[in-house]
């Protein structure tokens, strides 16, 4: 399984439309008329050519070791890889989807016998049906009953003038002709409409299901199950994320977890500090002005994406009152990932963690305050509104 497998599953299900990867910089997916970095760290030259010998087959990979142009395809996607002054490129798109032509045709509809009382329709490939059964009311038609072959019947019907006799003609034995209602005579009162219920369908059963007293009470049953269920699934989205107890060092290698960090403190404090960006200075010096007044409500520390020693060199030249720990000498890396997921920030396939993001953590290592990117800039005001 290749490296970037995942990333090109990401790009089949979201519509990517371009996957670069360049020596000095971040590798991107053009996606919805934008570049989207994959992650936050630079790729090397020999990062770009070992996923490039990763996606070609033996002697495209021939050609990239000799450093020639190569285009290839993987996966239903088409690959280039060439070479400049500044270094190997990779271009991965999606392929070209197949060709209408090369579809095999859809079957003609047999339309040479049609059914009774079919007619062809307004275009090919489809059949109408006209049956005066199906049709809405439509103009009666006067027929000659003296000359019209006739069926016996038990009762006329209403719409049928009686004979000179008294006795009620026959209906009609063709179908869909009727016999013209005649107007009620001065004085008649008009005959009323029939109040026979036509037959029920499936709105009508489930309407005669709630009248009755079971009915009923399964039906409250129902709805507050499902209201407990929807506010249960609410409580439990809305619940504050509790991350993991991770384990780091101290200056003297001895392991450090949380719980150490915050004492005998209800809170802690903790801020990730990456070197050389300006959002971790920015978070550092404003915790360093908060720190004489609110050490003694929470415990402050330090992550810094380095070793230990960089780490101490870090607080040194900052002047930062809190300790700080270096993550790359952890002792766990699966809660270091567990971390990331919890409090960074997922974009495609990586999850990472920005310089200068803080959070506040409660005795149960649950997420009350979390402060990222352009957040940072309330860190001041957010520390001031937190209840002691």
């Amino acid at each position: 399984m290749a490296s970037l497998d995942q990333i090109l599953d990401r790009m089949t299900e979201r519509g990517g439309e371009r996957l670069t990867l360049r020596v000095g910089e971040v590798p991107t997916v053009r996606s919805l008329g934008r570049d989207v970095p994959v992650q936050k760290v630079a790729l090397t030259e020999d990062q770009v050519l070992t996923l490039a010998r990763e996606l070609a087959g033996p002697d495209d990979a021939v050609r990239i070791d000799r450093r020639e142009p190569a285009s290839f395809s993987y996966r239903g996607f088409d690959v280039r890889v060439s070479f400049t002054d500044a270094g190997a490129c990779v271009d991965i798109v999606p392929g070209d989807p197949l060709a209408a032509g090369d579809q095999e045709p859809l079957p003609a509809l047999d339309t040479s016998a049609p059914s009774i009382g079919a007619q062809p329709a307004a275009y090919p490939g489809r059949l109408a049906f006209e049956l005066d059964e199906a049709v809405g009311p439509q103009p009666s038609i006067e027929v000659d009953t003296s000359t019209v072959p006739v069926r016996a019947s038990a009762s006329p019907p209403s719409n049928v003038v009686p004979g000179p006799d008294g006795a009620a003609p026959a209906a009609p034995a063709m179908s869909g002709l009727r016999r013209p209602a005649l107007p009620p005579s001065p004085g008649q009162a008009p005959t009323p409409p029939s109040q026979t219920a036509l037959p029920g369908g499936f709105l009508d059963d489930i309407r005669s299901f709630f009248e009755t007293r079971r009915a009923r009470y399964v039906a409250v049953a129902v709805a507050g199950a499902l209201g407990m269920t929807v506010l249960g699934g609410f409580l439990v989205w809305s619940r504050p994320p509790r991350v993991p107890n991770v384990v780091l060092a101290d200056a003297s290698g001895h392991p450090v977890t949380f719980q150490d960090m915050r004492g005998n403190q209800r809170r802690l404090l903790v801020v990730f500090l990456l070197p050389g960006c300006s959002m971790s200075r920015f978070a550092a010096d404003t915790l360093k002005q908060a720190y004489p007044e609110r050490s003694g409500k929470m415990a402050f520390a330090g992550l810094f994406f380095g070793t230990q020693a960089e780490a101490q060199q870090f607080a040194k030249d900052q002047q930062l009152p809190f300790p700080l720990y270096g993550l790359k000498d952890n002792k766990n890396p699966f809660l270091i990932q567990q971390l990331m997921k919890k409090v960074g920030t997922s974009d495609w396939m990586v999850s990472g963690i920005y310089g200068g993001t803080t959070i506040v953590l409660d005795d149960d290592n649950r997420v009350i305050l979390k402060l990222e990117k352009e957040g940072v800039r309330q860190l001041p005001q957010k520390l001031a509104s937190l209840e002691d």
